[in-house]
């Protein structure tokens, strides 16, 4: 059980949540479907991981009200809006670029195609969008509920398994 434990913390699975694609550490659901699932058996570490997926769940509503505040300033738009709203995150974020010609991209991501009159149009309201103080704000949290996600596996989930790793030493030698 050590070298699994060991082989966990220094690698732990990790998953890919929302249409943001945040990367975040396996809660117990996912957890279970990793050659890792044993872990799930230590005292303690169910528990520490029902906070992962309670952060999950704050982050996912999040994600989802960035759309609502997208969908607010583009109402007349026929965008993807998770599209939009995902390239907004990510170039608040990272500071890339988006291409404007005859389609409006972000990355490998199509936002638009058409005129460039229409696709500039569209642009210059993702710009004012990435301006918009509560999309900022709310991108903030996103943010911070990610790094918390982190924080609390690097402090409460290791400690839970390294106490195990302990005990288990202890007991046998």
């Amino acid at each position: 059980m050590n070298h699994l434990i060991e082989r966990y913390l220094s690698d732990p699975p990790k998953e890919r949540i929302t249409f943001l694609r945040l990367e975040v550490p396996c809660d117990a659901e996912c957890l279970q479907a990793t050659e890792f699932a044993d872990v799930l058996k230590i005292a303690g570490v169910q528990e520490s991981l029902e906070a992962i997926t309670y952060l999950k769940m704050l982050i996912e509503e999040k994600a989802n009200e960035l759309v609502r505040e997208v969908r607010a300033r583009l109402n007349d738009e026929s965008v993807e809006l998770e599209k939009v709203a995902y390239s907004i995150y990510w170039s608040r974020k990272e500071g890339n670029k988006f291409v404007l010609g005859s389609a409006l991209t972000y990355g490998n991501l199509v936002l638009s195609s058409g005129s460039f009159e229409r696709n500039y149009e569209l642009l210059k309201k993702i710009e004012a969008i990435l301006k918009d103080e509560n999309v900022r704000s709310l991108c903030d949290e996103i943010d911070v509920l990610t790094e918390s996600l982190w924080t609390h596996f690097d402090k409460n989930v290791r400690r839970v398994l390294n106490e195990a790793e302990d005990r288990n030493r202890e007991l046998h030698g």
